[in-house]
């Protein structure tokens, strides 16, 4: 008889759970970013197609604007481009759109087209002798522009499909609306909407430009201290309000306070940085010692000084000199090598002070009385190494003199 054995219960094996990876915000940045036909590299194609970005601690970060901030690089028609007056770098340009009628009739504005550049100001117009210098910088930047191209993109935001505001790099605009006209279409950065605080991107990218005019950096933050007044109410404490600025515009401490400063008396001094003349420093330093020396008077001296710098009664500084390239820069003259460090004065050796004897002798008796076999009379007093090797041996035979004494 056979006995059907059952076999033992074999463990059931769990169900294996299919899980559907989900886009993260980085990879759903990069898909969008694929969407709008920007160009990607090999790198992020293939971190794009895996799941590289699906950790929480890599997507923590993309809510700051470095990662969450959209913008592409396109071509667009240089008309489409707009100047914004609340920019410290805004010309007042006229609209000619290339008619030589209405070049010709142009006034009282800046005429910036292809191939001509025009301070048109009245000569008496607060900007005037600002905006002569600002076209000479902005005819030089052209010839770059030319031979180089544009480095950095002038970058703007998407108002509507035929309107760019220009958030930074209007004097790249205003050189390539000189060079090539209104109806080229150049590659541009384009925020694909206004950024949160267009004046302190303004301010941050003046700063870092060494050849920005001081009037230009005040002006820009004036624009982005005003732009951050919900963030710097009246009872903030100084120094919050000092931290939550350098942080907001990455200045030092030392420029926040001298902005600061010059800018509660921007007014008086708005001459003499139209005009270029005297540096940052300078025109802190003057407005310190006013304080100082008159606190209730500080607005009137100052107005005195202003006119007495503009009539040429007082001589100061022109700001912003023409920058120096390590080409135009002269090479540093080599020092002659010497064999160790002239000598200006002559030294007694040291004497004991346990034998005060020899500079006993040395100061009761003449040199010339020692007998040290030293030729006083024919000493070349001029020559400092062989005075002090004399004096050495005159020294050394009183010591030897005072020792035979000091043992009979």
């Amino acid at each position: 008889m056979t006995h059907n054995k059952s076999e033992p219960n074999k463990p059931t094996k769990p169900r294996k759970r299919r899980n559907v990876a989900r886009a993260s915000s980085q990879q759903q940045l990069i898909n969008d970013l694929k969407d709008q036909s920007v160009p990607m590299g090999a790198k992020a194609e293939k971190l794009a197609a895996s799941n590289s970005f699906t950790s929480k601690q890599d997507a923590s970060h993309l809510d700051e604007p470095l990662f969450a901030d959209k913008f592409s690089l396109e071509h667009i028609i240089v008309q489409r481009i707009s100047p914004q007056e609340d920019n410290a770098r805004f010309l007042p340009i006229a609209t000619t759109l290339g008619d030589a009628d209405k070049i010709a009739a142009a006034t009282d504005c800046v005429v910036c087209d292809k191939g001509i550049l025009e301070n048109r100001l009245a000569k008496d117009h607060p900007r005037y002798a600002e905006v002569d210098a600002e076209i000479a910088e902005i005819i030089s930047l052209s010839r770059s522009i030319k031979r180089e191209g544009l480095i950095h993109p002038i970058t703007v935001w998407r108002q509507t499909t035929s309107s760019y505001p220009i958030l930074a790099g209007h004097r790249r605009y205003y050189a390539v609306l000189f060079l090539y006209g209104h109806l080229v279409s150049i590659r541009i950065k384009i925020y694909l909407k206004k950024p949160k605080r267009p004046q302190v991107i303004r301010f941050m990218e003046n700063n870092l430009r060494q050849d920005t005019s001081f009037y230009d950096t005040l002006r820009s933050y004036e624009f982005a201290i005003t732009e951050l007044s919900p963030e710097l109410p009246a009872d903030l404490p100084p120094i919050e309000r000092l931290k939550r600025v350098m942080e907001f515009l990455g200045v030092g401490k030392t420029t926040y306070y001298r902005l600061n400063k010059l800018l509660n008396y921007k007014s008086i001094l708005e001459p003499l940085l139209a005009a270029n003349v005297g540096n940052q420093t300078e025109l802190y330093n003057k407005v310190i010692e006013l304080e100082k020396t008159a606190p209730n008077e500080v607005d009137a001296q100052l107005t005195q000084w202003v006119n007495d710098v503009l009539s040429g009664a007082v001589d100061i500084s022109v700001e912003a000199p023409e920058q120096e390239t390590p080409s135009s820069r002269p090479a540093p003259k080599k020092a002659k090598r010497t064999s160790g460090r002239v000598r200006k004065h002559y030294s007694i050796p040291k004497l004991p002070v346990s034998n005060p004897e020899p500079i006993k002798q040395l100061v009761s008796r003449g040199f010339a009385s020692i007998d040290c076999g030293v030729d006083w009379d024919a000493l070349d007093y001029g020559d400092v190494t062989k005075v002090q090797e004399a004096l050495e041996v005159a020294i050394q035979k009183l010591v030897e003199q005072s020792k035979d004494k000091n043992s009979m």
